[in-house]
This record gives structure tokens, sequence and C-alpha cells, in this order.
């Protein structure tokens, strides 16, 4: 038995650790469709790339684990139903259920691993990730001096080249315009020749001009509208720096994004949750006090007040009755603008409370996402397992098809659903659950069948029931 359940590891692990990778692979593909823009043109180093590749790999290490285990359960047991393998060890009393048993335990642990992933690995993940990808966003393009183009990345400065030599450096004809006072063009320096290089720190370029001039209108000074004083400068030779601080790699606080609900552990999670609720209670209740300290305030107004009619009180009804007409328009158009002005202040409150709600259920959902991976990766093994048995077909072909639309069902459902929770349409305690909820029965239903009746996993049997049903349901319209 102990060679039979290693002979079932080892055909399992194989699949498991190729699909992991092949899934992360394709996901990783579609990251670097989606940023592409951020990435290229800006001259990142090469292991800047890899840290960010490696970063947004584990990040969607959810979503791969699920796929893969669901894809490997189902190409092993197909597999060994294909080579007529499940049908051998049955033939000497062992159940296919006994044959899951070492994968079972094996899916417990991938289990547990997977929520200590989501719960101690991942927020930190994340956090390194958004702090690398903002830097990256930031840095500006390399620069790329094109001939006959003018290229304006370097802060107010706009430079163009009229030629450049095979070794990048020397350069013809250069025309720096300069936008740094006022952002008007108030500078122009032109130059026959030049070498342009970066400073041994790289945080310069440095232009070394010759033979040219330099056009300067005098800004500075305090006549300039009245006399549009007018330089010029001839030189042989001139130095001239540009900063390229903005080009380079920033290095962001990581504290700027540690209050990002995707970077707490589940005891964070709660504790954080539970004091935004507190708080919006009492936000809720300070509201609610202050609007019936306006409304009791709106009917006391100047124009109109509670008065004493000898021994008789006068309320306002009677009191606008007998107001005179000017008195009584004056009063509507206060009357106007108050709920005017409250009707505006209940909007932005009633959008602030919806945005803090929001917030809260993201917290929520955030929650519960830690679990549900874990608890996703064990239930799509049992659907995977005993289906794969079922189809008995191993490789690539059928079983991912099957897995594939097993899963677009179940990201489908997942996404909808904590999209839902997000609005407020389910609560978080039912719709992060709803898709494991769904394929729960499937799993528990197959696995049944797997490990209490081995006859329904033949294919022939399958066959057998439909054909029974379609017998009995066109001999039912034919007496009709």
């Amino acid at each position: 038995m102990k060679k039979l359940h290693l002979y079932v590891i080892k055909s399992y692990l194989g699949p498991l650790v190729m699909t992991f990778f092949i899934a992360l692979f394709v996901l990783l593909m579609q990251f670097l469709w989606l940023y592409v823009d951020d990435l290229a043109g800006k001259g990142l180093e090469f292991s800047i790339i890899m840290k960010l590749l490696f970063y947004a790999s584990l990040k969607l290490v959810p979503m791969a684990l699920p796929l893969s285990i669901l894809l490997a359960s189902l190409m092993t047991f197909g597999a060994l139903g294909e080579k007529y393998e499940l049908v051998a060890v049955k033939s000497i009393g062992v159940s296919v259920g006994k044959i899951m048993r070492p994968l079972m335990i094996l899916s417990v642990f991938i289990s547990i691993f997977a929520f200590y992933f989501s719960n101690n690995i991942l927020p930190v993940v994340y956090l390194k990730y958004r702090v690398l990808l903002w830097d990256v966003q930031q840095k500006k393009l390399s620069i790329n001096f094109q001939e006959g183009v003018f290229n304006n990345s370097i802060g107010k400065f706009v430079i163009r080249i009229g030629k450049k030599e095979k070794d990048g450096q020397r350069v013809k004809d250069i025309l720096i315009y300069d936008h740094s006072q006022k952002n008007k063009n108030v500078g122009v320096t032109r130059a026959d020749s030049g070498k342009m290089m970066i400073a041994l720190n790289g945080q310069e370029l440095i232009f070394i001009l010759y033979h040219g001039a330099s056009y300067q209108e005098a800004v500075d000074k305090k006549d300039y509208p009245k006399t549009h004083e007018f330089r010029r400068i001839r030189f042989d030779m001139q130095y001239k720096r540009f900063d390229l601080s903005d080009f380079k790699l920033g290095h962001t606080d990581a504290s700027v994004f540690k209050n990002n609900y995707q970077m707490y552990d589940m005891p964070l999670l709660r504790s954080r949750t539970d004091s935004l609720i507190r708080e919006l209670d009492i936000r809720e209740r300070k509201y609610m006090k202050n609007m019936l300290q306006v409304f009791s305030y709106f009917y006391a107004t100047d124009s109109l007040r509670l008065a004493k009619y000898g021994n008789d009180t006068l309320y306002i009804r009677e009191l606008f009755a007998k107001a005179a007409d000017r008195q009584k328009r004056k009063i509507l158009d206060v009357a106007r603008k108050k709920i005017k002005i409250q009707s505006a202040d209940a909007k932005n409150y009633s959008e602030t409370i919806e945005s803090k709600k929001v917030f809260i259920r993201k917290h929520q959902a955030e929650w519960h996402k830690k679990i549900t991976l874990s608890v996703a990766a064990l239930i799509l093994f049992f659907v995977g397992a005993p289906l794969g048995a079922i189809i008995r077909k191993g490789g690539f072909g059928y079983p991912l098809v099957v897995a594939v639309l097993l899963f677009i069902i179940y990201h489908i459902i997942s996404t909808t659903a904590e999209k839902s929770v997000i609005n407020g349409i389910l609560d978080a305690n039912l719709g992060m659950w709803l898709a494991s909820l769904i394929l729960l029965p499937l799993g528990i239903f197959l696995t049944y069948i797997a490990t209490v009746d081995a006859s329904v996993m033949d294919r022939d049997a399958w066959n057998k029931a439909f054909r029974k049903i379609h017998f009995f349901l066109f001999r039912k319209n034919l007496k009709n």
C-alpha cells in the first residue's frame, strides 16, 4: 500500500508543479501586457525588472494555485484511469477513496500553507510590489536624443541635436531652449558641435559645447517690460549641466502604502474593521444630533419667532398667517435657502458615509479572502480528482478544457460575489464563500461516487444511464 501511495504522490507532484508554473507564467504575461507602457523605454536595470516580476509572481499565487491543483488532480487520475491502473487497483480490493487518501492529506497541507501564505507572506509581498511598481511608474523615460527632434524630457529645457556621431557622444548643430524662468522661452543656446556625457554620479547630463552663442533676455530686471534688455554671449567652449534626478528610480518610503487594507493580516484586518465601524457609528450619531439642532432652530428665525399673545401661545402657522405678504415672502426665501443648504449637506454626508461603508466592506472581504484561498484549493482537489477518474483522460487535452471551464466558473462566481459584497448587495459572510459553497456539493458528490460506487465512474455506465433517460423521455413523447 505504501508503494501505491508513493506512486500516486509522485504521479501527482509532477503535474502539480508543472501546471502551477505554467499558470503563473500565463498570469505573469497578462501582468506584463497590462503594465508594458510603464516598463518600456525607461532604461530599467535588469535586477529591477526581475525583482518586480518576482513580486508580481508571488502576488498571482492565489489565482495560480487553485487552478494548478484542479488541473493536476484531473491529469493524475485521468492518466491512471486511461492506463487502466485504477481498474487494476480496484480489482485487488482497493477503492478509489484509499488511492486518494495520501493526496487528500497532501492537499490539506497545501491548504494550510496557502492560508499561511495569504495571511503572513502576501501582505509583505504586496507592500514591496506596490512600492516598487510606484517607483517604476514615476520614473521618466530614458533620454533618447534623435536627430532633428526636439526633446523636452529634461526639466524645463528643450534640446535639439542636428546630428549624432556613431560613438553616441559627439554631436553637431545643438540648439537648447531655456524655459526655467517664468515658464517662458527667455534663453537660447546654439553651438556648432559638442560632446555629451553622463556624470559619474549618474545624476547629471553634461554638454560640452564648442563655437556657439547664448542669447538671454534679462527678465530678472525691474525695468524689463520697458527696456526688454537682450544679452548675447559668444563662446569657444561652454559647459552645461542638466539635472537627471527624475530619471533615476526613486525609493518611496514603504509607510506611504502601509495603510492599505491589502497589507494587513487577519488580526489587524479585524481590529481595523471594528475601529472603522465604531468611527462610522459615532459620525452618524453626531450628524443626526446636528440635524435635529438645525431643524429645531429652523423654525425660530429672526423673521418669525414664537410669541406670547396674552395668556395664549401663538404657533408658527398662526404667526405665518398673520404676517404681512412681504414678511411671508422673506420667510419663504429664508426657508428655501436653508432647505437648499441642508439638502446639499445631506447629499455630501450620504456620499461620505457610503464611501466609508464601502471601505469597511473591502476590509471584511479581504479578511475572508485570507481563508477562501486555502478552502478553494481543497475543494477543487475534491472536484478534480474524482472527475479525472470519471473522464479517464490524461495529458493536457481534455483535462485542460474541463479544468479551465471549472476554474472560469469558480472565478466568475467569486469575482461577482466579491463585487456584490463591496457594493453592499451581499453580506461578506455569504458572498465571499458563495463560490466555495456552490462547488462544495459537487466535490462531495464526486468524491462519494469515487469512494463508494466505483462502477459509476465508468464512462460506459454514464452513457448507459443517459441512454435510459433518453429512451424514457422518447417513449413518453410517443405515448402522448
